[in-house]
């Protein structure tokens, strides 16, 4: 109902886009559009207008093909055909290593036991299999069709990947190879001959085996259970010719039916030809899902309710199993509102209670009012999974964009051994795609953070955003008018809460029709922007959402339809769907021309009244199509190159993502740091924005499932995410508002969002006292903006994420590997938020003082957490009053903050930080400050940033700064002197010092900075809970200096 009153509410006050339909337009937009809307209610997805696994093909064969198998069915096997006397290379058994290209080479062959059976003569079809290191430890497996009757699509690579060498083998990179009766083995070493302790063991009988070995130790399998099975392109039988019926009576009934269903004058004489063609019809449609003898479960055409899918190419799905021995534990596959820890989809699985029926499906949607613990498909995609047990831990990512099915399920395995670090239960999943190629890539490390490592290594670690975009940003949809924004702006002002940005929403645009303003409601929307920037250099964001009102007369769309920018339907016309604007056309973004186009669209002289304080707001880019199937784009529409849309669905939405932040990125003449946000995404997004985990509502159970959500986005290497503050749909009370807040200051993405039909929720709406509690929420923010913006550095170049699950923190605490309802901030804050109404303390994990390396400390009192065991991990109640999150220092760590209250983070520019140190047991602690303009790109072009370590041992804290590897040697990260440098971080000092865990008061404090003494500083000592401060040292952020404790 929601959606009716909005849709209803634009074309009762804007009557202009109806003009000129039909009465018969007007019914189909009821009915298309409209009406499927009207059966959504306040709290529940309309689960008919999405397909399950039974409702669709290829999940149906794939699964049925592993049934089979389990249960000892006949079933194809694929083996590997022995090419012994191959002089390309090292020939071994049927697999070819070719040093020179770092390669090893086989062929598959499909043996069928039913055709055996059947004794029928046919044709098996045969694949080419490529194994390879490509470096880091990452081995990539590339199986494809030997002489596909088409080729099939793989070029997701030039976009998921960071760069077209990311992927490239290293020659000489798997070494010859030492062969057994059952299996060879290839070691993977680096360039330059380095080991990587990575094994590849490869089966080629009884049938095709990839085994991924980490010193020793079995991480990754592929095709352990001989699920891997591959639809070959095939051609559509053609139907067989039906002899001409003369029987005059059949002629006479068929005149008659023709005339009665058409109104044509159709003569018993012409009947016969009518009646041939008929049969003719029923019988190729008959034959349509047949090809040699074989069914073919909706191979070639599939109806989904009203919508049929014409499949020219007919079946082409791939599937694949993939084991992980010994982990009970896997992670990853993202968009869904599920558990960290993912659940089991096949059984019975006695392991977990709470097992799912459906697989985790993979299809970017516009899913309305999703539900939450489900395997169901939401708005990103990213077919990377992460496994964890301790001593080790693997993954695996399949590169390919189209819809995707994952089932899991875990097994006891006798041959494991608990004396290795091995569970006893083993991790069964089995992954089926639509179409395109089997391309894997394979990874192990000690540690899940190393596997994510090798992840980001080929799909690019997260762009380095401007700062403003890490700290608060007000939205909803929508602020009203100019007058309604600078209100909104003054009060944030006037009740002293520090924010960044505000965003507009559809209703600012002319009639939803992107890039332009509605001219009542905003008609100088530049002159509103500068004053925006004049109280805190504040942004604002607005939406530009994919789908193109079909209008003549409007610019974006006339030069799409000049250019041949909009995808084609299955005819070759250009599509038309439905969204906001109404009748609505696309842009083909796989058009490198047209997304250069788009991106040229945002320049300052093409989007009239935007200024560089204006970012970007992408939605609705799975793509939604109201009038869709699934609320999408049909599968059988054409892109450019004469790509199905299937082939590419889950890359659309990145694809638009990224046009649009090239856009903002070179719409100045020097480029600077874009800031766009998107709700679609695949791998790969990271590099390109943000992201928000899409249309939540104002309920406790939503703010639990945010957490396991954004951190599910952080392992699959795109950390940049966070959920809407508050709920999108519906109205939160006081406390869950102020909760909300508290744990929303701690996503890497900090926004709130409200419906349309939401109450107004600013934070001065609901009471004093629910103001004060935000404003502290808020500033908490801003004052460990210096910690954030140091980690999102990181996150940029390491592939680190922002924000860490438990297990990741510490991979060696097997209590913590489900752990999901807290989670560190980095590697130095522990965030345990309140989930729960009325609740005034909340049940903690904490790993031992041990692991840790010492006692947790409150963030806001600073005293120690008492223990009651310092070697035993375990829950702990801890109080949580409502006017406090509890988040806990660990030991080890030194945290920089920025300690003054700002309007804004611009405002914060040229503030002092402080230092936080909590000792450790070993009387250590590190941590690290990295600092430049947070606009532009000279940090990466003329070196211009502050990067500093600080270290804390032998009662001395020092400064140097980071030492980073580059081409194999180290250099300092900070050796030039930019603009930013010279006029701003020379001058940036360091105010105050707080040292916690130390076992005694001090006699006194020495300062050594660049080599030169200082005077004595002034220090404060706490004996109750023995907390030094040391008061103004004025400490250069920019030089080596050091501290000593007397």
């Amino acid at each position: 109902m929601l959606i009716f009153r909005r849709l209803m509410a634009q074309y009762a006050y804007r009557p202009w886009p109806l003009i000129g339909l039909s009465c018969l337009s007007l019914v189909v937009f009821f009915f298309t559009v409209l009406l499927p809307f009207l059966g959504y209610g306040v709290h529940a997805v309309k689960h008919e207008d999405f397909r399950r696994c039974v409702d669709t093909a290829f999940c149906r064969r794939q699964r049925a093909f592993a049934d089979r198998a389990s249960n000892g069915s006949p079933s194809p096997i694929y083996r590997v055909i022995d090419s012994s006397g191959s002089n390309t290379g090292n020939s071994n058994g049927g697999l070819t290593l070719v040093p020179s290209r770092g390669v090893v080479t086989a062929e598959l062959e499909a043996v069928s036991p039913s055709a055996v059976i059947k004794g029928a003569q046919k044709t098996n079809p045969h694949f080419v299999v490529e194994i390879s290191h490509v470096g880091r430890g990452t081995v990539r497996v590339h199986v494809n069709e030997k002489n596909p009757i088409k080729p099939r699509y793989e070029g997701a690579a030039q976009y998921a990947l960071k760069s077209a060498d990311a992927a490239a083998p290293i020659p000489g990179g798997l070494t010859e190879p030492h062969r057994t009766a059952d299996y060879t083995d290839y070691e993977a070493v680096e360039a330059d001959g380095a080991s990587t302790g990575v094994t590849v063991r490869v089966s080629s009988s009884p049938s095709f085996k990839v085994e991924l070995m980490q010193n020793g130790q079995p991480r990754v399998i592929v095709n352990e259970r001989n699920l891997f099975n591959f639809e070959h392109y095939r051609l559509k039988k053609a139907p067989k010719p039906i002899p001409p019926v003369h029987d005059p009576q059949a002629a006479a009934d068929t005149a008659d039916a023709l005339r009665e269903y058409t109104g044509a004058d159709v003569s018993r004489e012409d009947s016969a030809a009518a009646f041939e063609v008929n049969t003719e019809a029923k019988a190729g449609s008959d034959s349509a899902d047949e090809e040699e003898g074989e069914e073919l479960d909706g191979g070639w055409e599939e109806t989904f309710k009203t919508w049929t899918d014409s499949k020219p190419n007919g079946p082409s799905s791939i599937g694949v199993d993939v084991t992980f021995p010994g982990a009970r534990h896997v992670y990853g596959i993202p968009e869904h509102a599920t558990t960290l820890s993912l659940r089991s989809t096949r059984g019975p699985d006695a392991h977990d209670d709470n097992a799912y029926t459906e697989p985790y499906r993979l299809f970017n949607l516009d899913v309305f009012e999703h539900d939450l613990d489900s395997p169901m498909a939401l708005y990103g995609s990213v077919p990377f999974m992460v496994s964890h047990k301790a001593g080790g831990s693997g993954g695996v990512f399949w590169m390919n964009p189209t819809e995707m099915w994952v089932d899991i399920q875990r097994v006891k395995d006798s041959k494991l051994s608990r004396s290795k670090g091995d569970d006893s239960l083993s991790t069964r999943t089995h992954w089926f795609a639509e179409s395109g190629v089997l391309d894997l890539f394979l990874f192990a490390a000690p540690e899940p953070q190393g596997v994510i490592a090798q992840y980001t290594a080929l799909t690019g670690t997260t762009a380095m955003p401007p700062q403003f975009a890490i700290v608060y940003h007000q939205c909803r949809w929508n602020y009203n008018d100019e007058e309604d924004v600078l209100s909104v702006n003054a009060g944030f002002d006037a009740h002293d809460i520090p924010y960044d940005v505000i965003w507009l929403d559809i209703e600012h645009t002319d009639s939803k029709k992107y890039f332009t303003w509605d001219q009542h409601k905003f008609p100088t929307p530049a002159d509103m922007q500068l004053k925006l920037a004049e109280t805190g250099n504040r942004k604002l964001v607005t939406i530009v959402d994919p789908h193109i009102k079909n209008e003549h007369g409007y610019v974006i769309h006339d030069e799409a339809l000049q250019n041949g920018y909009f995808v084609k339907n299955s005819y070759g016309n250009d599509f038309d769907g439905w969204c906001w604007p109404g009748s609505s056309k696309y842009i083909d973004h796989l058009n490198p021309s047209a997304r250069s186009w788009w991106s040229s669209r945002f320049k300052f002289d093409k989007y009239i009244g935007s200024t560089e304080h204006l970012f970007i707001w992408n939605d609705m880019n799975e793509p939604s199509v109201f009038n869709g199937p699934e609320i999408t784009m049909v599968k059988d529409n054409i892109h450019y190159g004469e790509v199905e849309h299937r082939e590419i669905h889950n890359l659309y939405g990145m694809l638009y993502h990224m046009a649009s932040s090239d856009g903002v990125r070179n719409r100045t003449d020097t480029p600077r740091r874009p800031f766009v946000l998107t709700r679609a995404y695949f791998s790969g997004s990271q590099r390109v924005g943000a992201m928000w985990t899409g249309d939540n509502m104002s309920r406790w159970d939503h703010l639990i499932a945010s957490i396991p959500m954004v951190l599910t986005n952080g392992v699959v290497g795109f950390p940049f995410s966070g959920a809407d503050i508050g709920g999108f749909f519906g109205n939160p009370d006081p406390e869950l508002l102020v909760r909300w807040y508290q744990l929303g200051a701690y996503y890497p993405f900090m926004r709130a969002h409200a419906h349309l039909d939401a109450k107004r929720r600013e934070p001065w709406l609901f009471g004093e006292q629910v103001t004060d509690l935000i404003r502290d929420a808020v500033r908490a923010r801003y004052r460990l903006l210096p910690l954030w913006y140091t980690l999102f550095h990181q996150a940029s170049v390491h592939g680190t994420p922002i924000v860490k699950p438990m297990f990741i923190a510490f991979p060696s605490v097997s209590e913590a590997f489900s752990v999901e309802t807290q989670y560190m901030v980095g590697d130095s804050l522990l965030i345990c938020p309140v989930l729960y109404p009325r609740a005034n303390a909340v049940q903690a994990f904490f790993p031992s003082d041990e692991v840790s390396g010492g006692p947790w400390y409150d963030w806001h009192t600073y005293a120690p957490l008492p223990s009651p065991n310092p070697k035993e991990s375990g829950f702990r109640i801890v109080k949580a009053p409502i006017e406090k999150i509890p988040v806990f220092l660990r030991s080890g760590a030194i945290v920089p903050t920025r300690e003054r209250a700002r309007r804004s983070s611009s405002a914060m520019a040229r503030d002092p930080f402080t230092l936080t140190i909590a000792v450790n047991n070993s009387g250590k602690a590190r941590g690290e400050l990295y600092v430049d303009d947070g606009f532009s790109y000279d940090f990466e072009t003329k070196n211009d940033f502050v990067h500093r370590e600080f270290s804390f041992e032998k009662n001395t804290l020092s400064s140097a700064p980071v030492v980073a590897e580059t081409n194999g040697h180290s250099m300092s990260t900070d050796t030039a002197v930019g603009q930013y440098v010279r006029n701003v971080a020379s001058a940036l000092k360091i105010e105050r010092i707080i040292i916690l865990g130390l076992k005694r008061a001090p006699t006194g404090v020495k300062i050594n900075v660049d080599g030169s003494e200082q005077s004595d500083a002034r220090y404060e000592w706490s004996s109750k809970n023995k907390v030094l401060v040391v008061h103004n040292p004025a400490l250069p952020v920019a030089s080596n200096w050091s501290i000593e404790l007397i």
